[in-house]
């Protein structure tokens, strides 16, 4: 059950995140969708640490799907993808925004694409 104040903690998130660098480790898309979590439901997302030689691997949309679905459940279909439900598009983690997505990408940052390029989703 989210917080009746998640949508205030989702957009100081959004805000928050626009500023950041991306660090693998740190302030990926992994962690972004670790303080999504956090910001739209009030619990923590437990995450294993892991470096930047062994992104590859993770990220590979497969293992990552796989990772995820072990700590947040079954993914549903993109189309039921609601406003603040993690999800998965081109390989990274990002969150919905309604008709749109937002997702952490090497050199650019937080990124705003369209919900129709979504593989999977989350609900939270």
């Amino acid at each position: 059950m989210r917080p009746p104040d998640w949508p205030e903690r989702l957009a100081r998130l959004l805000d928050d995140w626009q500023g950041r660098d991306f660090v693998w480790g740190q302030g990926d898309c992994v962690q972004f969708a670790r303080a999504v979590v956090t910001a739209v439901t009030g619990r923590a997302l437990k995450v294993p640490r892991y470096r930047a030689r062994e992104v590859r691997r993770l990220l590979q949309q497969q293992d990552l799907a796989a990772r995820v679905a072990a700590t947040l459940g079954t993914p549903a279909a993109p189309a039921l993808a609601q406003r603040g439900d993690v999800v998965l598009q081109g390989g990274a983690l990002g969150v919905c925004l309604g008709a749109s997505v937002a997702l952490r990408a090497p050199q650019r940052g937080l990124v705003i694409c369209p919900l129709d390029h979504t593989a999977l989703c989350w609900p939270l």
